[in-house]
């Protein structure tokens, strides 16, 4: 039993051997397969692990790349729009350059056309200069002439009249000796002009020279040219006697200039002048506006159309605050028109187109001022001028009946009513200028009277401005 025991023990011994190195086998085979599922699930991990690793790098590497691109395209764009600034900004640059260049190559055009025409200017002021000097030298040779000629027939005729003097003086001493005559001549005189005293107890000789009434260039009746006469008798007599004050020599000579425009009788103006040269001696009258006035008016009548403007001219830049100063803007005007000077005339008959002498309005201003254009060969202001005229005729209530102004102009009735008023302001030159205009048109109803007036005016004045 001990031996089956310990048999029993051994077979149990080598049983549980057995079975405990199949155990270790299997256990070993187990921790095999386990070690190999690991490494496998390990491996699997790991590839899973890489896999996601790479996923998550491709996907950093793209949020990577598109960040990248973005900025490269906001650089991009960055750059664009510094190089389209940059472009714009250099076509401006060229824009501007070419304006410049362009006014450049304009303001230098502009500058020589207007030093051209300064040239041309400075060029035909210095013609004209030597041509009017020419002309003033040729008028003051033949004045000089003339006055020569003159002072020799005054010579000639200073004898005559002394003695016709003398045996005026001795009328006149006659008559200041009859005192009721006087007295009666001073009582028409005061009738006749009420600004003298009704009684005046002065002698004779101051009394004509303090009461003598001023004379004015307007046509008078023959009672007062009677009155005139008289006047100048006793103002000839006060100078006789020793008075030979600025005042009487002034109203002498204005009492010459009155009886030739009443009478027309040349030695009465002629007279009248060298009376009016006898006043100049005196500084109180050359300083006198009116003064200056009445000797360029005796001058006009006398012909001597240049030194009368020049008289007026004076005035004019003297005396500006003269009263009758449109009056002799617009005789400098018609004397400038006379002597050809077309553009100064029709400067002073446009600075007196607001405020026109009397008689005159600025109808007849405006008539005038197309007129010179005309003759200046200024074919455009003419016809703005004529055109503006003719407003003036329907604004002025004149009856309509022409249908536009070269009508108008056309119509001789029309000079002849602008000839009649300036013959009777006592504007000769223009009414010659006018009266040629109607003769030149041929109007068929001219009448009877006005061709008389030019009559008249031809008559009167056809040594001077014929």
């Amino acid at each position: 039993m001990a031996e089956e025991e310990s048999r029993t023990r051994v077979y149990v011994d080598a049983m549980a051997k057995a079975t405990f190195l199949h155990q270790c086998k299997l256990r070993k085979r187990q921790v095999e397969l386990d070690r190999k599922a690991e490494a496998k699930a390990r491996t699997a991990m790991e590839r899973e692990e890489l896999d996601e690793n790479t996923r998550l790098r491709k996907i950093a590497d793209k949020i990577a790349y598109n960040q990248t691109l973005k900025r490269m395209q906001a650089a991009d764009e960055a750059y664009r729009a510094k190089q389209a600034e940059k472009l714009f900004e250099a076509r401006c640059r060229k824009l501007m350059h070419n304006e410049e260049m362009r006014l450049h190559r304009l303001y230098t055009e502009v500058l020589h056309r207007e030093r051209l025409r300064e040239r041309k200017e400075r060029h035909l002021m210095h013609n004209d200069d030597m041509y009017m000097q020419r002309i003033l030298d040729e008028r003051e040779k033949l004045r000089l002439r003339t006055m020569e000629k003159t002072h020799r027939v005054e010579m000639a005729v200073e004898d005559v009249r002394s003695h016709q003097w003398r045996s005026l003086e001795a009328q006149a001493t006659s008559m200041g000796l009859v005192r009721l005559f006087g007295i009666k001549q001073f009582g028409f005189l005061t009738v006749s002009e009420p600004s003298l005293p009704p009684k005046p107890k002065l002698a004779p000789t101051r009394y004509t020279l303090e009461t003598c009434p001023k004379v004015t260039n307007q046509p008078h009746p023959p009672c007062v040219m009677s009155v005139v006469r008289v006047a100048l008798r006793w103002l000839r007599m006060a100078f006789r006697d020793g008075y030979k004050g600025p005042t009487l020599l002034r109203n002498i000579a204005k009492c010459y200039v009155k009886l030739y425009e009443a009478h027309l009788h040349y030695n009465d103006l002629s007279t009248g002048w060298s009376w009016y040269v006898k006043a100049c001696e005196h500084l109180a009258l050359q300083a006198s506006p009116s003064f200056l006035d009445e000797m360029a008016r005796a001058l006009y009548l006398l012909c001597r159309f240049q030194h009368a403007a020049e008289i007026l001219a004076r005035i004019i830049y003297s005396f500006p605050t003269y009263v009758r100063m449109p009056t002799v803007i617009f005789r400098a005007a018609m004397l400038m028109w006379h002597l050809g000077l077309y553009e100064q005339s029709t400067d002073y008959l446009l600075h007196l187109l607001e405020s026109p002498p009397a008689p005159w309005t600025d109808l007849d201003l405006m008539f005038l001022i197309a007129r010179l254009y005309l003759l200046d060969e200024n074919k455009a202001h003419a016809t703005f001028a004529y055109d503006d005229a003719f407003r003036r005729y329907r604004v002025h209530g004149f009856h309509f009946q022409y249908p536009s102004w070269k009508a108008w102009v056309g119509d001789a009735a029309v000079w002849r009513h602008f000839g009649a008023k300036a013959l009777a302001a006592n504007e000769y030159l223009v009414a010659k200028d006018l009266y040629q205009q109607v003769i030149k048109r041929r109007h068929d109803e001219v009448q009877v009277e006005h061709r008389q007036e030019v009559g008249i005016f031809v008559g009167k004045h056809r040594d001077g401005v014929g």
